[in-house]
């Protein structure tokens, strides 16, 4: 048998070259990588809160009850009436029930005109956000209203919570409960005159329905 034997030298060449072409292939693969373009998956959106949109009112379009001899005026919407006067008028539900009506909770507001100074000074006079003594409202703010003093007042909820849930306990232990009231009012001082817009069922829907109501009472210009 013919042996051929290889110079070791050319062996050596051999795989130099090979690895050579190899390092250069890779370099060229490399190279093609990083051209081209990466494709990144779209972030995910931030989801905005939102916003909870209220309603505006015209209080324009409101009936006007209107006080000549006492000199004010305010709105209120068409789903009440006013009834009495004229130093004391009620706001009444019309969609009233009958249970409503024979309880006298129809009358979801009222306006009443007296001389009782002192109250409304033992209001007006109390550090805001805390409660008048001897009343038991909770004073929110003094104030003007056609440059006449007014002090607006209402409950701390807090407190309401706390009554309530005690009348809850009291009924479920067959205790006899009173009716939970929710005022919130505005009196305005008009010359030793006290007029005041008020009610007891200031809660729920109505809320919002009674602020926009003292927000229309101004005094008329003599």
């Amino acid at each position: 048998m013919n042996f051929t034997l290889r110079d070791p030298r050319t062996n050596w060449k051999y795989i130099l070259i090979v690895a050579v072409l190899g390092l250069f292939a890779g370099g060229i693969m490399l190279v093609l990588q990083v051209a081209q373009p990466q494709i990144q998956e779209p972030a995910p959106m931030e989801t905005q809160p939102q916003e909870k949109m209220q309603t505006e009112v015209d209080t324009s379009t409101w009936q006007t009850y209107r006080n000549e001899g006492f000199g004010f005026e305010l709105r209120y919407p068409a789903s009440l009436y006013p009834s009495g006067g004229p130093n004391q008028v009620f706001l009444v539900k019309k969609a009233a029930s009958t249970a409503e009506k024979l309880g006298f909770s129809d009358n979801i507001a009222e306006i009443g005109i007296n001389k009782a100074t002192h109250r409304f000074y033992a209001y007006f006079n109390s550090p805001d956000n805390s409660v008048v003594e001897n009343y038991g409202d909770l004073k929110l703010r003094s104030f003007e209203i056609g440059g006449y003093s007014a002090v607006e007042y209402g409950y701390d909820e807090e407190a309401k919570k706390k009554e309530i849930k005690e009348q809850d306990d009291a009924v479920r232990q067959g205790s006899s409960v009173g009716m939970i009231v929710f005022p919130k009012g505005l009196m305005a001082n008009k010359n030793g005159t006290i007029i005041e817009i008020f009610t007891y069922s200031y809660h729920g829907d109505f809320k919002e329905v009674f602020d926009q109501i003292l927000s229309t009472f101004r005094f008329i210009e003599e």
